[in-house]
């Protein structure tokens, strides 16, 4: 019978940027009582194996091979002051994976994002360059003002990266852990919207903050709200020009009496208008001078007690389950269903292999494949 072998365990570890003292934390175990059954000569016991194995995202196997099997470098997590790796939970780990495979069988596959906006994006042309990539995408004013709510701009904008070549997928992992995450390539650029806790208004931000991230070409782990390195900065500020335009707050302000200062409730009232967050909405106010210096930071001292009324603790908000196909469609997107139905017609992928790449059961491939080839994002629901 094969033995547990440190060695490929102390590999893992190392791999996921996991210490002894982390796992025993997220295995709610004592440090001591860990290491204990690490240094026996049985072991650990078996349910620590199996719990182990879990939240490292690797099978209980492998703590048995005679090496460790090759395992993926982590992304670097955009809200240090540096950006660099660092310990990431089971459920993130798994999404990483997962974009992964997908963006990994759609290069296989001929993939190829056709999202090529002239020049670049510096810390010196925000404005400018969000105003163009607007255009490029054709997300027009009257497209912001005439969606129902956040939800329904969030999709229209979903839909219209997508059909750039961008994939855009949503999971769900430790909303501490970040906002979303952006996996960098010119032929198969994935975003992937973390959907825990965050309403419509912050999904989009962070979209529109990840979509930066593909621009410049830079695969990490992102939450647009904590901003510690120049790079979050710049896409911060390029997603507040994209969906904050001058033009249109300077309108919603005018049409809500806004002046200088404004309470809680008349905040609410122009991110609604604006189907941006709150919390977006009172910042890019105040970058604008619409509201006086130091509105944000009264804001969230104002909100602080009371919970961010940006996240969500709940459903996203359609009250019901959604018809599986069209819940797929918000899962996976429209840029995913055009790749895969291709290859899948073509034999160059089976309905297996997608399952196991992404979780997409096969029975549900076919109805979700034709639901996205004439679907609009009013389709989606989630």
């Amino acid at each position: 019978m094969s033995h547990f072998n440190a060695s490929v365990f102390k590999a893992v570890l190392e791999a996921r940027n996991q210490t002894i003292k982390s796992i025993a934390a997220r295995l709610e175990q004592h440090e001591s009582d860990l290491a204990e059954q690490l240094r026996s000569d049985e072991g650990p016991k078996r349910s620590t194996l199996a719990a182990m194995a879990r939240e490292l995202a690797v099978p209980t196997f492998v703590f048995y091979m005679d090496e460790a099997p090759p395992l993926r470098a982590a992304i670097p997590d955009f809200r240090l002051e540096t950006p660099t790796f660092r310990a990431n939970s089971r459920e993130t780990l798994e999404a990483i994976e997962v974009a992964r495979r997908v963006q990994e069988i759609a290069i296989e596959n001929k993939a190829l994002c056709s999202l090529d906006v002239e020049g670049q994006l510096t810390p010196f042309n925000v404005i400018a360059f969000a105003k163009q990539v607007r255009k490029y995408l054709k997300i027009t004013a009257l497209d912001q003002k005439n969606a129902k709510d956040a939800r329904a701009f969030y999709y229209i904008c979903r839909q219209k990266i997508e059909a750039n070549g961008v994939f855009v997928l949503q999971d769900s992992f430790p909303s501490e852990e970040g906002s979303g995450f952006c996996l960098s390539d010119k032929r198969a650029p994935v975003i992937v919207v973390n959907t825990k806790n965050q309403n419509a208004s912050r999904r989009l931000f962070t979209l529109i903050h990840e979509l930066a991230h593909v621009i410049l070409a830079q695969t990490g782990i992102s939450d647009p709200f904590i901003r510690r390195n120049p790079v979050e900065a710049l896409c911060n500020r390029f997603a507040a020009a994209f969906l904050l335009p001058k033009s249109l707050c300077d309108e919603v302000a005018a049409d809500l009496g806004i002046s200088q200062t404004a309470d809680r409730d008349t905040v609410a009232r122009a991110a609604k208008k604006l189907k941006a967050s709150q919390q977006a909405t009172v910042l890019r106010f105040e970058q604008l001078a619409i509201l006086d210096k130091g509105s944000y930071i009264n804001w969230l001292s104002l909100v602080r007690a009371s919970g961010n009324p940006d996240y969500i603790t709940q459903g996203f908000g359609i009250g019901r389950r959604a018809p599986e196909e069209k819940f797929k469609l918000a899962k996976y997107g429209f840029c995913f269903a055009k790749v895969f139905s291709r290859a899948l017609s073509r034999g160059d992928v089976s309905p297996i292999e997608i399952y196991r790449a992404c979780g997409l059961k096969p029975k549900w491939q076919r109805p979700y494949f034709e639901l996205a080839s004439t679907a609009l994002p009013t389709d989606m629901e989630d």
